[in-house]
């Protein structure tokens, strides 16, 4: 056994050496750029979405526009395989009235890196789109627009936005003048793809998406009737779970109030319809049992619950549309719930947090001393030290607050900086096996893309991943090298 043991471990480093010495070195051959280098350099051995992810940035970036577009297509097809491969099939973000200091708040910042299933094959079929709209909507019907239910208990919800967003960029590309006869058959194709997709529409999470889409571009009178008469009839047939519904609700009211401003003049009947079929969807949504909002914020919850009914019945008076009524709206709070993870809630981490408040207030005065902010740095750094993973309630928890403090740090003071990155990327390397991708990007984004990230700030945590030792940021070093 110890053998065996001392072998593995053997190999590991071994393994370790030479993903090391390929990726600070990699070979180019010649005639071959860096970009294709790197490109051909990712192997089966890293996982799916972080490979899909560096492909996808890699074939998008300015650098790529010199490339040959046939392996630019090739390069986004294998994105969008490898996509399919990630561990969350959909895009998740925070309920919108949860506030910024919470878990959920900063992984939402990852999740909408797209690293998830959903948002990967979206954005390989982004970069298609220029290169061969048609394959783009082969691919496009492969991707699903439907949005799990949530149960009370869920913290994130769904967001249905990407594939539509795709559909709408889609559409407008081939509609962009001047008209090309080549593209007639495709943009037909795509706009009844938008079309079937809204007849097929379930969830609340889809409606204000595939009218956005809708609103994006131009559709011609007929379809245009099509579609209100469709989507009138999926708003009085969709039965939403409380957290959907609730989530999306503003979003939708948005996008209905839209289409009625768009639409109003040319289509008045079918408008007055919409607005009628928005008015029952309401009622049998708020006449459900409902989540309970212990432990939300149930202000911002009722404010906007009340502003969608004050701005619907302002419309549905104006095309003679029964009002929406509190003796209509019946439903109970009664399904528990469970409160949003808040930071810096614990002794330590609450210490830590106060003294970036202390550090930072001294940083911005002009009038402070030196000896003053060397006092506040050495403050911030025991705080850090004494911090442990032993202080939270979870490591995932103690990681993000880690890995938010060290950035925070970073980007106040240049003379922390470095050793702030460069323990970001030792932190980073330890809890890369057991934090979510799509949570764990939070963190690679927030010190490497623009805007988050200066030129200053990039060009530090570049060097800090790169001696890292950890694969994965050591790709994302590399290709920042190639970029910039």
């Amino acid at each position: 056994m110890a053998r065996t043991n001392i072998g593995a471990l053997v190999a590991t480093i071994a393994t370790l050496v030479l993903t090391t010495t390929t990726l600070s070195s990699t070979p180019v051959r010649f005639g071959t750029s860096e970009l294709r280098a790197f490109v051909e350099s990712i192997e089966e051995s890293v996982a799916a979405e972080f490979a899909a992810d560096l492909l996808i940035r890699a074939a998008s970036s300015r650098r790529a526009a010199t490339e040959d577009s046939a392996w630019l297509a090739q390069v986004l097809e294998r994105a969008f395989t490898l996509g399919g491969k990630a561990q969350e099939p959909r895009r998740r973000r925070a309920l919108p009235w949860t506030h910024g200091m919470t878990i959920d708040a900063v992984v939402t910042m990852g999740r909408a890196s797209g690293l998830d299933t959903t948002s990967l094959q979206i954005r390989a079929i982004n970069g298609l789109l220029s290169l061969d709209p048609h394959r783009a909507i082969e691919l496009l019907k492969r991707v699903p627009t439907a949005a799990p239910r949530l149960e009370c208990t869920d913290t994130l919800m769904y967001d249905a936005e990407p594939p539509y967003e795709a559909m709408a960029a889609l559409i407008r590309s081939l509609q962009a003048p001047p008209p090309n006869l080549r593209n007639t058959d495709d943009e037909r194709l795509a706009r009844e793809l938008l079309q079937s997709r809204i007849a097929d529409i379930g969830t609340s999470a889809e409606l204000a998406p595939a009218m956005s889409a809708v609103l994006m571009v131009n559709l011609p009178s007929p379809q245009i009737n099509a579609v209100l008469t469709t989507l009138t009839e999926r708003l009085r047939s969709i039965h939403d779970d409380d957290w959907t519904f609730t989530g999306n609700l503003l979003r939708t009211w948005d996008a209905v109030e839209r289409f009625v401003v768009a639409f109003g003049s040319t289509h008045r009947v079918s408008v007055a319809d919409l607005l009628g079929s928005f008015r029952s969807y309401v009622v049998t949504h708020f006449q459900t049992r409902r989540c309970s909002l212990t432990g939300h914020d149930s202000g911002a919850i009722l404010d906007m619950e009340q502003t969608v009914i004050t701005r619907a019945n302002m419309l549905l008076a104006a095309h003679n549309q029964p009002l929406l009524r509190r003796e209509d709206l019946r439903g109970a709070h009664t399904i528990a719930s469970v409160r949003p993870s808040e930071l810096w809630r614990s002794p330590q981490a609450s210490r830590v947090w106060e003294a970036l408040g202390a550090f930072g207030m001294i940083e911005m005065s002009a009038s402070m001393l030196a000896p003053q902010r060397k006092a506040a740095r050495a403050q911030l750094s025991r705080a850090l030290y004494e911090w442990t993973t032993a202080d939270e309630r979870s490591s995932r928890l103690y990681f993000h607050q880690r890995c938010l403090a060290l950035i925070t740090a970073a980007r106040g003071d240049n003379v922390l900086r470095a050793e702030a990155l460069d323990e970001l990327a030792a932190l980073m390397s330890r809890y890369a096996e057991s934090v979510r991708p799509v949570e764990w990007i939070t963190h690679v984004t927030a010190v490497l893309d623009a805007p988050h990230a200066n030129t200053v700030m990039r060009r530090y945590a570049q060097k800090a991943f790169e001696k890292s030792g950890h694969p994965i940021l050591m790709r994302y070093a590399r290709l920042e090298a190639i970029l910039h």
